[in-house]
């Protein structure tokens, strides 16, 4: 885009992608998956990271006979998020937990993470579930869903559309349709995928294309 816009040189141009720490960020040695599939939400923005569709969609699974729960984590307000819980009948499936420092306890102990942001460049919260072998379902409107293969370590849907509720219940439930051993592959391959995006190696890049 900025090439199109700009006659900017696209030899010019880099896409350098973030890295994560693998050392803060790693799979839960005792992970175990539980009678019901948890879905987490992380974020501090609730209206442009998607939350209320997050709602919209988890409620729509659940009216299929799905038995999930969800956490919403983040330090924004919670109140008109609990009041459409509260209308979509899955408030009692929902905890809103504020803030948290141990995030990666969260990515550990879930077992899909949604984040359908209105607008992203690179979500560092989707390679810090990856990293913790936490499937991602994001938008095409975050940066990070370019390191997303649909149906192996997450799924991708297009963003700030008006089925986008739709989109998401229905990836959601594919998910939840799946055995568990093909969701602990999934989980695998999401380990795999962020294991290719360090610190380290996003600054050796950077430094590389800066010097040319």
């Amino acid at each position: 885009l900025i090439g199109e816009y700009y006659q900017y040189p696209q030899e010019r141009i880099h896409v350098i992608y973030n890295g994560v720490d693998h050392e803060q960020f790693l799979p839960a040695p005792d992970y175990r998956e539980g009678a019901q599939i948890k879905l987490l939400f992380v974020g501090q923005d609730f209206k442009r990271k998607g939350l209320a569709t997050v709602i919209e969609a988890f409620a729509m699974a659940r009216t299929k006979g799905h038995d999930c729960t969800l956490r919403v984590i983040g330090s924004d307000k919670p109140g008109s998020y609990r009041d459409l819980a509260e209308k979509r009948g899955v408030s009692q499936h929902i905890t809103f937990e504020g803030a948290t420092r141990e995030i990666q306890q969260a990515y550990q102990s879930s077992d899909l993470f949604v984040f359908p942001s209105l607008y992203d460049p690179f979500a560092n919260v989707v390679l810090e579930s990856l990293a913790c072998g936490l499937p991602a379902l994001t938008t095409t409107t975050n940066g990070s869903s370019e390191i997303i293969a649909e149906g192996e370590n997450g799924y991708v849907v297009e963003g700030a559309t008006g089925h986008l509720a739709d989109d998401l219940a229905e990836r959601i439930t594919t998910f939840l349709d799946l055995t568990p051993e093909r969701r602990q592959k999934m989980r695998l391959a999401a380990r795999q995928t962020a294991e290719q995006y360090t610190v380290a190696k996003n600054a050796e890049v950077f430094v590389e294309k800066l010097s040319q």
